[in-house]
């Protein structure tokens, strides 16, 4: 599945929109990403920083993805840049997992 810097940009700021809607400080649905974090940041710290490692671990997945793709190596990465990308993807799932679940131990 191809997703675009667009589409990583939606999903981002949906986590961070989810986060700062649950704690109640959401001042809109059009604020900047980075300003929905930084809310969720000051008011949980925890779910702030699982906010912030979902986020790190979901974009170095993608630039990774961008690079094969850049590099036309799709379908024939190397042993090593394969289990880079299987790391990656288990990084990036197991951040979600952890997002999630702050989530929903938030206040």
């Amino acid at each position: 599945m191809y997703m675009t810097q667009q589409d990583v940009n939606s999903l981002l700021q949906f986590a961070a929109l989810s986060a700062a809607q649950k704690l109640g400080v959401a001042e809109s649905d059009w604020a900047p990403t980075d300003k929905l974090s930084s809310a969720v940041r000051a008011k949980d710290a925890a779910l702030g920083a699982a906010l912030d490692s979902f986020t790190q671990a979901y974009l170095k997945w993608f630039q990774f993805g961008e690079c094969i793709s850049a590099e036309d190596k799709n379908g024939s990465m190397s042993p090593a840049e394969s289990a880079e990308h299987v790391n990656l993807v288990m990084a990036r799932d197991a951040r979600r997992n952890e997002f999630i679940e702050a989530l929903k131990r938030s206040a």
